[in-house]
């Protein structure tokens, strides 16, 4: 793109265009202004809007460049992890930075799995120890999330479910007991797909982001244990909500 359109898309926001209305009036897609204009935003040049989607991605933005920064050179699967972003969110921002340069090549599974099977299991089995003490009758995602934030050694709570196809599944290999979540609940299932599409359009993707992002809109919204007991998976709930959010084109 010349620098020529590059300035009328800059100036068209600055007179509180939309981007949509950018779009119509320049004809260029909306994912490469809201990259140029995020790059605006980032270095200051443009005042960031007072809209919590626009202000998340900035400071994502701002979180990717001084990992990228820091490392010089990394893997995208230790990126991925460190921001608690999936990797098309990550390679999304890279490009717009261009700073594409900086993945190496993906290693075996096996080799950059930064935890073995034994130890995420070991970590679960910890946290229940000390729950247990507590008067726990079960561990669930929300009190284990909140007890990793002292022991962040533990494994996420993402990656336990990416690993052992289910919350669940994990707590039953670990001998822990775990709440069954009746499939049977207030939240209907076009209540929970509504409601991860809007999650995935923040770039997020980690149960513990999902949690976040949850209280911060007053916690009226389907928890962790009801996706999970209609999705089974994490990820698998994650990559279709975060394929419809790009189809529906609210991916920044």
């Amino acid at each position: 793109m010349n620098q020529t359109m590059r300035n009328t898309i800059v100036t068209l926001a600055r007179s509180g265009e939309s981007n949509a209305r950018i779009q119509k009036h320049t004809g260029v897609g909306r994912m490469t202004i809201c990259n140029i204009l995020l790059q605006e935003y980032e270095a200051g040049t443009l005042p960031v809007p007072n809209h919590a989607l626009t202000r998340e991605a900035v400071a994502l933005r701002k979180r990717v460049r001084a990992y990228a920064d820091e490392h010089k050179r990394f893997y995208v699967q230790d990126a991925c992890d460190a921001l608690e972003i999936s990797a098309p969110t990550l390679d999304r921002h890279l490009r717009s930075l261009g700073m594409t340069d900086r993945t190496l090549p993906k290693l075996p599974t096996v080799t950059w799995r930064k935890y073995t099977d034994d130890e995420m299991l070991a970590a679960v089995q910890e946290a229940w120890a000390i729950l247990e003490t507590r008067g726990a009758r079960y561990l669930s995602v929300d009190p284990y999330t909140a007890l990793r934030k002292s022991n962040p050694q533990w494994p996420g709570a993402n990656a336990l479910v990416s690993r052992f196809g289910s919350w669940s599944d994990a707590m039953e290999l670990a001998g822990i007991p775990v709440r069954q979540v009746s499939r049977r609940n207030r939240w209907s299932q076009e209540d929970i797909e509504d409601t991860m599409i809007e999650f995935a359009a923040t770039g997020e993707s980690s149960m513990a982001a999902y949690d976040r992002w949850r209280r911060e809109k007053g916690g009226d919204l389907p928890g962790t244990g009801a996706i999970l007991s209609l999705a089974g998976s994490w990820r698998a709930v994650i990559n279709w909500a975060e394929h419809e959010a790009a189809v529906k084109g609210l991916l920044v």
